[in-house]
């Protein structure tokens, strides 16, 4: 089984999630907010708790010092959704979990010992909290053609994987 975490902002990991999931059928366990993507073709779907609204949300406080890019301090739907994905790692035993896309979430299925596929979205992606996440991840996947694939591949250690789009 593979779980497949679907980021809330934007259509493009939904549609790449519900392809993927017209493949593996009940092997692809889906985890986000808002409910299965349309054409959900996959086993079961992990609802996971909103943690972009307010009234928790302190704007100062997301990045922490830039180390992440979104952890809320003290926000309830955040603290779910994580604690939510660890418990259904810890019972599933999930082979790996495609991250489409979350610093956060990719640190936290490799720290519990499952190996992330990260979905890395195009641009420069230098700072603190990417750097951590492209390094920790298993195997990184470009759903788009850079300048220079070979390179970019080269460049993230041969765990990458350019799929155009």
């Amino acid at each position: 089984m593979i779980g497949y975490y679907v980021h809330h902002h934007g259509a493009g990991h939904a549609r790449r999630a519900a392809a993927v999931s017209a493949l593996l059928g009940d092997e692809l366990v889906g985890l986000g907010s808002g409910g299965p993507p349309p054409c959900w073709a996959g086993g079961a779907w992990i609802e996971l708790a909103r943690d972009d609204e307010a009234p928790d949300i302190v704007a100062t406080e997301v990045a922490r010092r830039g180390a992440w890019h979104w952890v809320p301090a003290g926000h309830a739907g955040y603290a779910g959704r994580m604690q939510a994905m660890a418990t259904w790692i810890a019972a599933a035993h999930p082979a790996a979990v495609v991250v489409d896309v979350s610093v956060e979430v990719t640190v936290l299925v490799e720290l519990l010992g499952v190996p992330a596929a990260t979905v890395v979205l195009p641009g420069e992606r230098t700072d603190r909290a990417h750097r951590l996440a492209l390094d920790t991840a298993s195997l990184v996947l470009a759903p788009w053609t850079p300048p220079d694939p070979a390179g970019w591949c080269r460049a993230h250690g041969g765990r990458a994987v350019v799929t155009g789009g």
